[in-house]
């Protein structure tokens, strides 16, 4: 599993192309990667290569307590309960203007609790799992 955080300064972060709004300060985005992993394996008829099968994996961000966006993520795990999860979605995050990742066949899992700090706004961590996730190609 690959894990990678990126500071949400400069980055944008889009539910079925709408922007999410409110991030919270100094939180990261968490995008984390599963299976793909190649590993050499040792038989009884000599070494091998073992690789994981790619399983899609997860997009994590916190969102101030303020954010228009919590109604939206809401409503959206809201039709996923009502519907047993017929209606995924895609989750993508952006740098400027250049795809990062994109994951596909996304459900939301339920919001994490508020937390909140004596002088701080409170925040609320959202995370998408899916099946599919697709990364840009690494510009050189």
């Amino acid at each position: 599993m690959a894990i990678k955080n990126y500071n949400q300064a400069g980055i944008t972060i889009q539910v079925n192309s709408t922007p999410i709004t409110g991030l919270m300060d100094g939180t990261p985005i968490t995008v984390t990667f599963r299976g793909g992993e190649v590993d050499v394996t040792e038989g009884m008829d000599g070494p091998g290569l073992n690789m994981a099968t790619r399983q899609g994996g997860s997009v994590k961000f916190t969102l101030r307590e303020t954010s228009d966006s919590h109604a939206l993520l809401l409503g959206l795990r809201l039709i996923q309960e009502q519907t047993q999860g017929i209606e995924s979605n895609i989750v993508t995050v952006l740098s400027g203007a250049r795809t990062l990742f994109t994951l596909t066949d996304a459900f939301i899992s339920l919001p994490g609790d508020l937390t909140t700090g004596d002088k701080k706004m409170a925040g609320q961590d959202y995370t998408f799992v899916g099946t599919g996730m697709e990364s840009a190609p690494s510009i050189i």
